[in-house]
């Protein structure tokens, strides 16, 4: 059986609406170097949320792939999912 797991943590988007093309480019506050882009304010959400989550998925991917000789240090690779309701 597999199961999943959900992490929820409260995100502040800034969104900024291009004038010539009524496009939105976005950030979360909280991680400002993760930018997404959209025709519309849910599809720059839609298009945030899947970049962290991608952002987050890699990094755990690179930790997972790093060992360490050490007996008193314990590395485990963990899946989550941002739950993007609100």
């Amino acid at each position: 059986m597999k199961t999943s797991q959900s992490l929820k943590i409260p995100l502040t988007i800034i969104m900024v609406k291009d004038p010539n093309t009524g496009g939105f480019t976005a950030f979360f506050k909280q991680f400002p170097e993760i930018i997404a882009e959209g025709d519309s304010d849910k599809d720059v959400i839609k298009n945030l949320m899947n970049a962290v989550h991608d952002v987050f998925q890699f990094k755990n991917q690179i930790k997972s792939e790093q060992t360490d000789n050490s007996s008193n240090i314990i590395e485990r690779s963990v899946n989550f999912c941002l739950d993007s309701r609100v």
